[in-house]
């Protein structure tokens, strides 16, 4: 959970489904290079995952911010965190950290390391490109995954989820990817 927050929405427990500082600054981002990125949180990505297109609108992006205060007037953010948990695409066919823990890592999620949340926790910013079993075993570019991680160990360490001592030894940390999925 501290590395999804870290990573993806770190003022999650304090606002109200949208992140007013997030988005001005995606906004200054978007009008110097044109795009329509950014900005999102845990609660605004839930609406994006269970309710509406993925499309890059300003529009969805009204409908969206408009639903994410309307879901946090009606649940609590661990309600909103489990929900988001639960079905975030993983990479391949993983859905939800708990799917994406037995199929890359063959664990439960109590199961898992400091540096193995990390980099599930890195995974949904770009499914495809950090899936860990297709970088390691298919195209041989691990690097870019462990990139991944180690930034989302940073922002733990950054924004105090864990202590620089744990930063350290995470870093350091082998992970065994399992080459073939054990669930069938």
């Amino acid at each position: 959970q501290d590395a999804i927050i870290a990573i993806e929405d770190v003022r999650f427990y304090s606002h109200n489904g949208i992140d007013p500082k997030r988005i001005i600054g995606s906004l200054f981002s978007n009008l110097r290079t044109g795009s329509t990125q950014g900005g999102s949180t845990i609660t605004t990505q839930l609406i994006k995952m269970r309710l509406l297109s993925s499309e890059q609108t300003y529009k969805r992006k009204l409908q969206e911010a408009y639903l994410a205060i309307q879901l946090e007037k009606q649940y609590k953010k661990v309600q909103i965190l489990e929900a988001y948990l639960n079905t975030v695409p993983l990479g391949g066919s993983n859905y939800g950290v708990k799917a994406a823990a037995q199929d890359y890592f063959g664990k439960e999620l109590s199961e898992l390391t400091l540096r193995e949340c990390a980099m599930l926790a890195g995974i949904p910013q770009s499914p495809y490109a950090y899936n860990p079993r297709l970088n390691m075993y298919s195209r041989n570019n691990m690097e870019l995954t462990d990139k991944r991680t180690n930034s989302v160990l940073l922002q733990m360490y950054k924004n105090g989820f864990i202590n620089e001592e744990q930063y350290e030894r995470a870093l350091g940390e082998k992970v065994f990817i399992l080459e073939h999925s054990p669930v069938k």
